[in-house]
């Protein structure tokens, strides 16, 4: 590899990111974002006897309306369920889910502590069916709930918006993506939790990062370039 390339490479920055693709590829062991809930109490049931699957009061907090970080009746819980539509293949290290959360093994959750993962709180996950009984994983999880970000760390240049067909009559989804995104001078952070929405079900991080998170062999959705990550929302590249 030539010094030049040695340099771009460090200078690009990935996305572990599911994306929001409709026929998307499934990952043994890695349940998709849509098929799973995140629930505070389970046995609840409304007024017409259907349960009720609640993430909580938390996932409605505003820092605008409430005390910084989140208390009392919108404080993150010390344990949340986490449902899945399946007991035989629950092997995952991370999933980004909405809320700004993440779901992360022990080992994944280390790994993000180590290389300076801050601002968050963190739940024990309670792995769940679909009728609410436990699974048995050979994993630890934890349920990361992130109340600041790192979008000011990160210069996000020009935009490209990508815009899928429209499914069964919906109104197609459009997405704002960065080809060219860098992180800012000075700034020595390698990992990255965003509010933008095309990346706040997911982590961004340096090359750095990337090498040792395929090195310990760790399970999440497909890691993209940033050039790259128009191929989790459509098929042709945009012009």
């Amino acid at each position: 590899m030539s010094n030049s390339s040695i340099i771009e490479k460090k200078k690009k920055l990935y996305t572990w990111n599911e994306g929001q693709k409709w026929e998307f590829i499934k990952k043994k062991g890695v349940p998709r974002n849509i098929e799973t809930l995140l629930i505070e109490r389970l046995g609840e049931v409304s007024p017409e006897g259907s349960p009720i699957k609640s993430p909580g009061k938390w996932s409605g907090w505003s820092r605008i309306r409430h005390s910084y970080p989140p208390t009392g009746e919108y404080a993150f819980p010390k344990e949340i369920f986490f449902e899945v539509p399946a007991n035989n293949s629950v092997t995952f290290d991370f999933i980004g889910k909405e809320h700004n959360t993440r779901i992360v093994s022990e080992e994944m959750f280390d790994f993000l502590k180590e290389h300076g993962l801050e601002k968050y709180e963190i739940a024990k996950a309670n792995v769940i069916n679909r009728k609410g009984l436990p699974i048995k994983t050979k994993k630890q999880y934890f349920v990361l709930w992130f109340y600041e970000f790192d979008d000011e760390f990160l210069e996000f240049g020009d935009m490209v918006k990508v815009t899928q067909e429209s499914i069964m009559g919906m109104k197609p989804l459009s997405y704002e993506l960065y080809p060219n995104m860098q992180v800012k001078h000075g700034v020595n952070k390698k990992i990255f939790n965003l509010k933008h929405l095309a990346f706040n079900e997911g982590f961004i991080f340096t090359s750095e990062i990337k090498d040792l998170i395929e090195k310990r062999g760790f399970i999440g959705p497909n890691i993209y370039a940033m050039d790259e990550l128009w191929k989790a929302y459509v098929d042709e590249k945009p012009i």
